[in-house]
């Protein structure tokens, strides 16, 4: 059976199109993002509410402690369960998320285990972002991360430690998960409208309570080696509970990091073998299902 995996960057309207797509297919949508695992941050991971879900069934989201740690490797057996289980239910799956990874360990056969990846990231861990990043300069100085993007810098260099290539190349080798037929489709809004569309979110986010919902995981004891800490707008509104910063300059660094990473996002789905959905949502559903 055909499974339907949208995708897309943040505030491109990955959900309201999953949710349409599956009144019409008879389906559920099975969430894949890494920060709408967490229960404690509905609003800063944009976690659809009920009145957005429409009634229709979503899975993978709002059920983790911001202190688990939760892999891609995680996410993927997960995500297989559930796919199994809503096929053997005679519904439609549909993965609808913008988590690069996380698509990656589902479509594709993983190469190598993650308690691999452990050993090596604590080695990289103890080394300056810096030197990190030169060492990924070496290898690639063509490279798109950014120089800061501590975590990313270590992701690749993880890969190339256990595969022997880059992130980019090493995707290109593997080999499909066969078990379902994945159709994988990409949201493209024209940049101008995409970054406007982010900008209001936020503003929306902080009337939803964002702020509030941050500090109370702030007064919990979250710290920056939990997952969530690392959520756009966790981290900036954090930092100005420490003082650090005013309110408004922690809400332009939302705004500036979350189209940054929309940036991130579209660079990564360009890179895949995907359908391009450039139309209105009704164009756009009809493509997908004019390809299953």
């Amino acid at each position: 059976m055909s499974v339907v995996v949208i995708a897309g960057p943040t505030a491109s309207g990955k959900t309201a199109l999953g949710v349409n797509l599956a009144k019409k297919l008879n389906g559920e949508i099975v969430s894949c993002d890494s920060m709408q695992i967490y229960k404690d941050l509905p609003i800063c991971s944009a976690q659809p509410t009920k009145i957005e879900m429409e009634g229709i069934p979503h899975h993978l989201m709002g059920f983790a402690d911001y202190d688990i740690r939760f892999t891609a490797h995680d996410y993927r057996i997960l995500a297989l369960e559930k796919i199994r289980d809503i096929i053997a239910r005679g519904k439609q799956p549909i993965i609808v998320g913008g988590t690069g990874m996380y698509f990656h360990w589902l479509i594709y056969n993983p190469d190598f285990m993650p308690e691999d990846t452990l050993l090596i990231r604590k080695e990289l861990e103890k080394e300056q972002t810096d030197v990190l990043f030169n060492k990924l300069l070496a290898l690639n100085k063509e490279t798109r991360i950014e120089k800061s993007d501590r975590k990313r810098i270590i992701r690749a260099l993880e890969v190339f430690a256990l595969t022997g290539s880059l992130p980019k190349d090493t995707i290109k080798q593997k080999e499909k998960n066969t078990e379902f037929d994945f159709r994988l489709f990409c949201i493209s809004p024209p940049r101008e409208i995409l970054y406007e569309r982010i900008n209001k979110r936020v503003d929306l986010m902080l009337q939803q309570g964002m702020l509030e919902e941050v500090k109370t995981l702030y007064l919990k004891g979250i710290k920056e080696e939990h997952q969530p800490y690392k959520a756009i707008g966790c981290r900036q509104l954090i930092d100005y509970f420490k003082g650090l910063c005013t309110l408004n300059e922690a809400v332009e660094k939302i705004k500036q990091e979350s189209r940054r990473y929309a940036k991130r996002q579209l660079t990564w789905m360009k890179s895949e073998d995907a359908i391009w959905l450039n139309g209105t949502q009704e164009e756009n559903i009809n493509t997908i299902i004019d390809n299953l």
